[in-house]
């Protein structure tokens, strides 16, 4: 974790209290999320937060619920699920154009952008198409995934899962007997996905689901069940959406190619990207 994730989770949990807080319960409060930042400074980001949540709940016994949200976003973009498919399909390239837009609707963060717009996302979609790739990186995937036989698909987001959804359902057009198993959260994290969003927008019926059965808002591989750690190590090819995803499996090891808009100062600065501009890179060089 850099200096700036440090000082952007500062920012985020310093005055996370509720207003009839006393003095000296803040005080306190502030004192332990400054020692979490100290004390788990070689930790990633996504598990630094988690630290960070279950710390401002054990104070206030609460948590910010997003299920509105997440209800809401799910539907917006099972509205246009269709026209997405259409359009993948009808392109010259479908894998190419499922995969820009599984990787614009990770805009849809509230952990990292203050407030979701849904203007900004429909222009972000829209405009998708113009998003390029390194050829290197995108051939090696598209020959990878043709014959693959298991993919691991690391899903972020509410509403974002269902650009997923039409990503797959691409794939399998491509590789019908690809075996591909969705992991999301193990539990309610900011907006982030959970087998309750999965088979809220159909999910579950084109693949397999699972939760990863941690709470981080990004994927620890050390926390895995065992049987799905397994699975994940058996996989051919895993694809990773979202920062806090990249965040926590980067470095790993494993045949991940990650996908994701750039949100934040951090990875605007690594991929040279403006705000909001996607990335799609891959564990393993070329």
């Amino acid at each position: 974790m850099n200096d700036i994730c440090k000082d952007c989770l500062l920012k985020k949990y310093y005055d996370a209290f509720p207003a009839d807080a006393d003095d000296k319960t803040i005080a306190d409060y502030r004192a332990a999320i400054i020692a979490v930042l100290e004390n788990y400074a070689d930790k990633t980001a996504p598990e630094a937060a988690f630290i960070l949540d279950r710390k401002t709940e054990s104070f206030f016994g609460i948590k910010r619920d997003f299920s509105e949200e997440k209800k809401f976003f799910n539907a917006l973009m099972l509205a246009k699920e269709n026209e997405m498919l259409y359009c993948a399909l009808a392109a010259d390239d479908p894998i190419k154009r499922a995969l820009q837009y599984a990787i614009f609707a990770n805009y849809i963060d509230f952990a990292t952008v203050k407030n979701v717009n849904t203007n900004t996302l429909s222009a972000l979609l829209k405009d998708s198409e113009k998003q390029r790739f390194n050829d290197k990186t995108f051939f090696r995937f598209k020959k990878e995934l043709s014959s693959a036989e298991k993919l691991i698909y690391f899903t972020d987001n509410c509403g974002e899962i269902v650009a997923d959804k039409v990503f797959i359902r691409v794939i399998k057009q491509l590789n019908p007997d690809i075996d591909v198993l969705a992991v999301l959260r193990g539990r309610d994290i900011y907006n982030d996905a959970t087998e309750k969003d999965a088979f809220q927008v159909g999910l579950n019926k084109i693949c397999r689901i699972t939760g990863n059965g941690g709470g981080a808002p990004g994927t620890v591989l050390s926390e895995m069940p065992e049987t799905l750690a397994k699975e994940i190590t058996a996989a051919h090819l895993i694809i990773a959406k979202g920062q806090g995803n990249y965040e926590s499996l980067c470095g790993c090891g494993l045949n991940i190619f990650y996908a994701f808009t750039c949100k934040c100062k951090t990875f605007t600065e690594k991929f040279g990207v403006p705000l909001y501009g996607g990335v799609f890179t891959a564990e393993k060089a070329e």
